[in-house]
């Protein structure tokens, strides 16, 4: 029988080694870049750690299988419950707060919005008009500019009302 031919390659992190998912490449040394371990897989595809191998040579103990992630035993027996603990006091209550306002709805009406709108027109035209009579007042104004400036304050002064 001929002797096996034996592959190595390197893998950046131990996540890549699964057993659980797939077995891998018989007679493969592994490499792990993250860990630095080194890992030889068996004829079966079984993961183990090299360094195991040789500690189990040199302390005549078994070598130890690569579980990727731990695997859980066997579920044990359950165990003995513990005695119950005292109740803790229970809380006192403080006084009850007084009732609030009532709310109003935030669904303003038509009248509403309305009313806003006209009370926001009023505004932005006194100021408009106070920053225009201040430009009229101005001196050297061109004559044609002045006409212009006092027909829109005229304008603006009806909004206002």
């Amino acid at each position: 029988m001929p002797a096996p031919k034996f592959d190595f390659r390197s893998v950046l992190t131990r996540n890549v080694l699964d057993p659980e998912r797939h077995k891998g490449t018989p007679f493969t040394f592994t490499f792990c870049r993250d860990t630095r371990e080194v890992f030889f897989t068996d004829a079966e595809g079984n993961y183990i750690n090299f360094g195991s191998i040789l500690a189990a040579v040199m302390n005549g103990s078994l070598p130890l299988a690569l579980p990727a992630s731990p695997v859980a035993g066997p579920r044990g027996p359950q165990g003995i419950p513990g005695a119950q603990g005292i109740p803790g006091a229970t809380g006192a209550t403080g006084p009850r707060g007084e009732k609030g306002e009532k709310a109003d709805l935030l669904i303003p009406s038509e009248g509403e919005l309305a009313a806003a709108v006209r009370e926001l027109r009023s505004q932005r035209a006194t100021i408009q008009a106070a920053l225009l009579i201040e430009v009229e007042r101005a001196k050297g104004l061109h004559p044609a500019h002045r006409t212009h400036i006092q027909g829109v304050i005229a304008r603006l002064k009806k909004e206002i009302q």
